[in-house]
């Protein structure tokens, strides 16, 4: 990929990412083009449907987390501090999260990329159990697949009302996932 187009690429998941957060809801197509500087046809040439784009959101949250575990490589405590910054960045993008569980539901496609994307998240959290589980601070029977279950706890604690209630919410999953995974 040419070096502008692939500048193109990451502007308009940068800025559909941002827009997001902002908003709390998927943003338009469109809206995402105009805020990114970028025409229709360009946008549309990188995704082709709002189902692409968000595919793409996804990856590069992986690849964040694929990262953040590298930068906590051999810290015992690395497991704790991820189920701190997956809640903390899931609570920004509750729309995201949402729409990635409900259109996995209704759609094959969707359903298979997501379940492709969990195997990948999946993995990247294995090191970081197996330490924890070495070092005596969680429970031995511990698997990625757990932590995989909490993501409808944290779907439903996104739900309060306002930005307060939510970061108490989240703060109570983290808290709950934190101790139910600690070595009894």
């Amino acid at each position: 990929m040419r070096s502008d187009a692939l500048n193109n690429r990451i502007a308009i998941i940068e800025t559909a990412s941002s827009l997001l957060r902002a908003t709390g809801s998927i943003p338009l197509l469109d809206e995402v083009a105009e805020h990114a500087g970028i025409s229709r046809t360009t946008f549309f040439r990188h995704f082709p449907d709002r189902g692409s784009m968000l595919e793409a959101m996804l990856e590069r949250s992986i690849d964040k987390l694929e990262a953040a575990v590298t930068g906590m490589e051999q810290s015992d405590t690395a497991l704790f501090d991820l189920l701190a910054l997956l809640c903390e960045g899931a609570s920004t993008e509750l729309a995201f999260v949402n729409y990635c569980w409900d259109s996995s539901q209704r759609d094959e496609k969707a359903g298979a990329f997501l379940n492709r994307a969990l195997a990948r998240a999946c993995s990247i959290l294995e090191s970081p159990i197996r330490r924890a589980v070495q070092a005596g601070l969680c429970r031995p029977d511990l698997t990625p697949r757990d932590i995989v279950l909490a993501a409808p706890m944290l779907s439903g604690a996104l739900r309060g009302r306002t930005a307060e209630e939510r970061e108490i919410l989240v703060a109570r999953v983290i808290s709950l996932l934190t101790e139910g995974i600690r070595k009894r």
